[in-house]
């Protein structure tokens, strides 16, 4: 639009073949051109992995490709792309010398103990509009439960604590390491679900992480 081109104008349609087959849009968004297109179960075969766009138009056009699956919590394995994002549960033990925060590995927990939750995202590239939010176990309750913005470290965002998860809202990320964290109390008792940790941008959905899932047990 600065430059005298109308990106916005009509043009023709973007043409994406899918496994050697020519995907045809439907309800396509007036002014953007936007559509998505679904394969669920055994519709979805080995031949996709190949994908072939062709824009006949001057202006420039964004689109992604993605697979949904579900599996348990604790069996989440981590995905990184031109983000990196892991996650770590820390102990807070009392010694002669103070107060010590330790990684948790197989150490005994029992309801009372503090821990916290330490997050290490890595970025490539500056980003815009990004949600973290981590899953929380359920046999722990969050200490901070009052919502508002933070700023740490050079960086402000948005903390809001929910029934099931801790999310961190920010208008900007910088790129480089980023690291968050947060503090939670042991409630209950039993083995459960450590929850895991993931993150995506709200306009560009392809930068996206998550870290691996965990499972706990209390005493």
């Amino acid at each position: 639009l600065m430059y005298g081109s109308d990106w916005t104008s009509p043009g023709q349609a973007v043409e994406v073949v899918v496994g050697a087959k020519a995907v045809k849009p439907t309800n396509i968004e007036a002014g953007t051109g936007y559509f998505s297109t679904v394969w669920a179960g055994s519709d979805i075969t080995p031949a996709m992995a190949k994908t072939e766009i062709s824009n006949p138009n001057a202006g420039m056009v964004w689109g992604g490709l993605y697979r949904r699956f579900e599996v348990s919590v604790d069996a989440v394995r981590p995905s990184t792309n031109e983000v990196k994002l892991s996650r770590e549960i820390m102990v807070e033990r009392t010694g002669p010398s103070g107060v010590i925060i330790e990684p948790w590995r197989s150490q005994t927990l029992r309801p009372g103990d503090h821990i916290k939750v330490r997050m290490v995202l890595e970025t490539s590239r500056d980003l815009e509009f990004i949600h973290l939010t981590d899953l929380r176990s359920p046999a722990f309750e969050p200490v901070d439960v009052v919502s508002g913005y933070q700023w740490r470290n050079g960086l402000g965002f948005y903390q809001s604590t929910r029934d099931a998860s801790t999310d961190f809202f920010f208008d900007f990320l910088p790129r480089g390491k980023h690291v968050f964290e947060y503090s939670l109390t042991v409630m209950q008792s039993g083995w459960f679900s450590g929850g895991f940790a993931r993150m995506q941008s709200y306009y560009a959905p392809a930068f996206s992480a998550h870290s691996a899932g965990t499972r706990t047990k209390v005493d």
